[in-house]
C-alpha cells in the first residue's frame, strides 16, 4: 500500500513537471507562430527571371588580337625650285593630289623674261645685220634707203607746218590762261562758304555726342548689375549641387549599411532556425526518456535540463533576430530619409538653375542695350571724326585754291615766256628736219657700199654668240615654273608668296629631304624644301603588338583598320611585315607589325591614329555558340540544353575559342537550343547575377510541441 502511495505521488509529481514543460513548449510555438507570420509578411521574395536562350548553329568562328599605332606614306619626296628668285605663286596646297607635270608654284619672271626677249631681239638682230652683209644692198634695201630720204624731206615739211602752228597756239594759250585765274577764284569763293556750313555741323554733333555719353553710362551700370545677380545666383547654384553630391554620398552610406544589416539579420534567422530544430530534438528526447523510464535520472533532470538550455538558445536567437530587424527596419527608415533628401536637393538645384537662366537672359538684354547705346556713340564719333575730316579738307582746299590763284597769276606771265620758247623749239625742229634729209641721204649712200670679211665674220660671231645666250635665258625662264616630278599628293608646302629661294634642285625637282640655303623671315631664302610629295595611293599602318599577340600573326593574314578621326568606317588591310627585332618601352616587349591598306580614302592623312585588329584564327562552317553560354572548369566544358522545357547539363568538346562565340566539336548539333546565364530580377527591385535564385520562408505548423505532443504526459 505504501509502496502504491509512492508511485502516486512520484506520478502527480511528474504530471505537475510535464504540464510546465508543456505550457513552457506553448509559449515558445506561440512566440515561433508570430515571428514566422513577420518572417514571410517582411520578406522580400526574388521572382524567377526568364529563360534566356541561344540556337546552336554553323557559321564561322573568328580570333582576332588587336593593337594601336598610326598610318604611314612608305614614301616621300621634297621638291624645290632650281633656280633662286621670289615665289609669286604657289598651285597647290597641302592635300592635294597633282599629276605629273603639273605646275607647283612660280618665281617671279620679270627679269628672265626681259633677258629671253633681249636675247631673243639680239639674236633677230645679229641674223638680220648677217643676212644684209653677206646679200649686200639689195633691191629693198636700195628701196628702203630711198624712202628714208623720202621721209626725211616729208618731215622737214611736217616741221615747218608744226612752226606756223606752234605760232597760233600761242595765242589760244594765252587765253586759257587767263581764263584758268578767274576759275581758281571762283572756286575759292565756293569752299570758303562750305567750311562755314561744315563748321556748323560738327556742333550739332558734338552736342549730340554728349546725350549718348549719357545714355551709355547708364547702360553699362545695367549690365554690371546683372553680371552681379548672374555671379550670385551661380555661386547659389554651385553650393546646391555641392550639397546635392553631399547627400548622394552620405545615402550611398546608407544604402551599404543597409546591405550589411541585412546580411546580419539573415545570419540571426539561420541561427535561430538552429536553435529551434536543437529545441526540438531535446524536446523529443525528453518525451522518448520520460516514456521509457519516468523515474529516470534522463527525465527528471538531464533532460528538463537540455530543454531548458535549449530554450534559452532559442530566447537568445530570437533577440539576436529582433536586434537585427530592428538594425534594418532603422536603416530603411534612414533610406526614405535620403530620398526625401535627394528629392529636395533636386528641386533646389533646378530652381537655382532656372534662376541662372533668367540672370542669363537679364543679362544678354541689358547687353543689347549696351551695344545699342555703344553703337549710338560710336556713330556719333565717327560723324564727328567725318565733320573734322571735311573742315579739315576745306581748310586745304582753300589753301590750294589761294596758291591755284597764285599759280594762275604766274601762269599767266609764264604762258608768254612758254610761247616764246616752243617758237624758238619749232624753228630748231626745221633746221633739225634740214640735218635729217642730208644724213639720210649720206646713209643710203654707206649702206648701197660692198661688206668687207672683217666685218662678216664679226657677224658670224655675234649670232652664235645671241644663240647660246637665247638658249641660256630660255632654261632660265622655264625655271622659274616648278612641276611635279611624279604623281602623288602634296603632304606640306614649306614656302609662302613673297619668299625668297635658293634654288638647288636636280632635273625638274629636289629629290633630297631638304635643300640648301638659309632663312630670314619672308623675304630670306628658304632652308627646306619647296613641297613634300608623298604617294598616298600605298598607305599602310604600323601597331606594336605583345610577344604573345605577334606570335599569332602572320605575314598575308587579313586585318581591319580603323582610325579615329574617321568613326564609323572600316578600312580592308593585310599584314605585309613582322619586325624581326622587338622594341622595348617601359619594361614592356612589342614588336612592330606593318600593314597595307588594300583600298586606301583619300580622307586617311599619314600620321593619324589607327585602331588594328588581325584575324589569328578562323573556322568556317562549324557549329558553334556564344561564349557565355559554355561554362569550363577543370578542363571539361559543359552546356545547358533546353528541350521540352526541361534543362539538360550536356558535355560538350569546345574546340576555336573565337572573339564572340566558341566552335562545339561534339557534344551538341545544330539547332539546339542552349540556355544562357539568367538574371534574377527581385520584386522590390534589386537584381541578382548568375543563375535563377527562389526564395522560399518556413514556419512552424501547430501540434508539434504542444499538448497534442506531450499530452500523454497529462493527467
Amino acid at each position: 500500500m505504501s509502496d502504491f502511495l509512492v508511485r502516486v505521488q512520484h506520478g502527480a509529481l511528474a504530471a505537475g513537471r510535464f504540464r510546465w514543460i508543456n505550457l513552457l513548449l506553448l509559449a515558445g510555438v506561440a512566440a515561433i507562430g508570430v515571428l514566422g507570420y513577420l518572417e514571410i509578411h517582411n520578406s522580400t521574395t526574388t521572382a524567377a527571371a526568364p529563360v534566356r536562350t541561344v540556337t546552336a548553329a554553323r557559321g564561322v568562328v573568328l580570333s582576332s588580337v588587336s593593337s594601336t599605332g598610326n598610318i604611314v606614306a612608305p614614301t616621300q619626296l621634297s621638291v624645290d625650285f632650281q633656280t633662286s628668285g621670289r615665289i609669286v605663286q604657289i598651285d597647290v596646297k597641302a592635300g592635294q593630289r597633282v599629276k605629273r607635270g603639273q605646275i607647283l608654284g612660280r618665281l617671279d619672271a620679270t627679269s628672265a623674261q626681259m633677258a629671253f626677249d633681249n636675247a631673243r631681239a639680239s639674236l633677230v638682230s645679229a641674223q638680220a645685220n648677217l643676212a644684209q652683209l653677206i646679200a649686200g644692198a639689195t633691191r629693198a634695201v636700195r628701196a628702203q634707203d630711198t624712202l628714208a630720204v623720202t621721209q626725211a624731206k616729208q618731215a622737214l615739211a611736217s616741221s615747218r607746218e608744226a612752226l606756223a602752228a606752234t605760232r597760233a597756239s600761242s595765242k589760244n594759250a594765252a587765253s586759257s590762261a587767263r581764263l584758268g585765274l578767274s576759275q581758281a577764284q571762283a572756286q575759292l569763293t565756293t569752299d570758303t562758304n562750305q567750311l562755314a556750313t561744315d563748321r556748323g555741323q560738327l556742333a550739332t554733333d558734338q552736342a549730340s555726342l554728349v546725350t549718348a555719353n549719357a545714355g551709355l553710362a547708364v547702360a553699362q551700370q545695367q549690365v554690371a548689375t546683372a553680371q552681379q545677380q548672374l555671379s550670385n545666383d551661380q555661386n547659389g547654384l554651385a553650393s546646391a549641387q555641392t550639397t546635392q553630391t553631399s547627400d548622394q554620398g552620405t545615402a550611398s552610406l546608407h544604402s551599404q549599411q543597409l546591405s550589411k544589416d541585412q546580411s546580419t539579420l539573415s545570419t540571426a534567422k539561420s541561427n535561430l532556425q538552429a536553435a529551434q530544430t536543437a529545441l526540438q530534438q531535446a524536446q523529443s528526447k525528453l518525451s522518448s526518456d520520460c516514456t521509457s523510464d519516468p523515474s529516470g535520472t534522463a527525465c527528471t533532470t538531464d533532460d528538463p535540463a537540455a530543454v531548458t538550455s535549449a530554450q534559452n538558445a532559442v530566447n537568445s536567437a530570437q533577440s539576436a533576430v529582433n536586434s537585427a530587424q530592428s538594425a534594418v527596419n532603422s536603416d530603411l527608415s534612414q533610406q526614405s530619409s535620403d530620398v526625401s533628401t535627394a528629392t529636395s536637393n533636386s528641386l533646389a538645384v533646378a530652381s537655382a538653375s532656372r534662376q541662372v537662366s533668367a540672370d542669363q537672359s537679364g543679362l544678354s538684354t541689358a547687353q543689347s542695350a549696351l551695344q545699342t547705346a555703344q553703337g549710338d556713340v560710336n556713330t556719333l564719333t565717327a560723324a564727328i571724326t567725318s565733320d573734322q575730316t571735311k573742315i579739315s579738307g576745306d581748310t586745304t582746299k582753300i589753301t590750294s585754291d589761294k596758291n591755284a590763284v597764285a599759280s594762275q597769276k604766274l601762269s599767266v606771265g609764264s604762258t608768254t615766256v612758254k610761247n616764246v620758247q616752243a617758237q624758238q623749239s619749232a624753228a630748231q625742229s626745221v633746221q633739225n628736219a634740214k640735218t635729217g634729209v642730208r644724213s639720210a641721204v649720206l646713209g643710203k649712200a654707206v649702206k648701197e657700199a660692198p661688206a668687207t670679211a672683217a666685218s662678216l665674220a664679226s657677224a658670224r660671231a655675234s649670232v652664235t654668240s645671241a644663240e647660246a645666250n637665247l638658249e641660256t635665258a630660255q632654261q632660265n625662264l622655264a625655271w622659274t615654273v616648278l612641276r611635279a616630278p611624279t604623281a602623288g599628293t602634296i603632304a606640306a608646302v614649306g614656302d609662302v608668296i613673297g619668299q625668297s629661294v635658293s634654288g638647288g634642285g636636280t632635273g625638274s625637282a629636289a629629290t633630297s629631304s631638304s635643300s640648301s640655303g638659309s632663312s630670314s623671315g619672308s623675304s630670306g631664302s628658304s632652308s627646306s624644301a619647296f613641297a613634300t610629295l608623298v604617294n598616298l595611293s600605298s598607305l599602310q599602318a604600323t601597331a606594336g603588338f605583345s610577344e604573345s599577340d605577334a606570335a599569332k600573326v602572320r605575314v598575308g593574314q587579313p586585318a581591319t583598320v580603323t582610325v579615329s578621326a574617321l568613326p564609323g568606317q572600316e578600312f580592308a588591310a593585310h599584314v605585309v611585315e613582322i619586325a624581326t627585332l622587338s622594341t622595348v618601352v617601359s619594361n614592356v616587349v612589342t614588336y612592330n607589325v606593318t600593314f597595307a591598306l588594300d583600298r586606301p580614302s583619300a580622307q586617311v592623312k599619314p600620321g593619324m591614329t589607327a585602331q588594328v585588329q588581325v584575324v589569328v584564327a578562323e573556322k568556317d562552317n562549324v557549329v558553334n555558340v556564344v561564349s557565355s553560354a559554355v561554362r569550363s572548369a577543370g578542363g571539361t566544358s559543359t552546356v545547358t540544353v533546353l528541350a521540352n522545357g526541361k534543362q539538360t547539363v550536356t558535355p560538350v568538346t569546345v574546340g576555336l575559342v573565337g572573339d564572340s562565340s566558341t566552335e562545339i566539336v561534339s557534344g551538341i548539333a545544330p539547332g539546339a537550343v542552349v540556355v544562357l546565364p539568367t538574371v534574377a530580377i527581385s520584386t522590390t527591385g534589386t537584381t541578382g547575377t548568375t543563375g535563377t535564385t527562389t526564395g522560399t520562408t518556413r514556419g512552424f505548423g501547430g501540434g508539434g510541441f504542444g499538448g497534442g505532443g506531450f499530452g500523454g504526459f497529462g493527467g
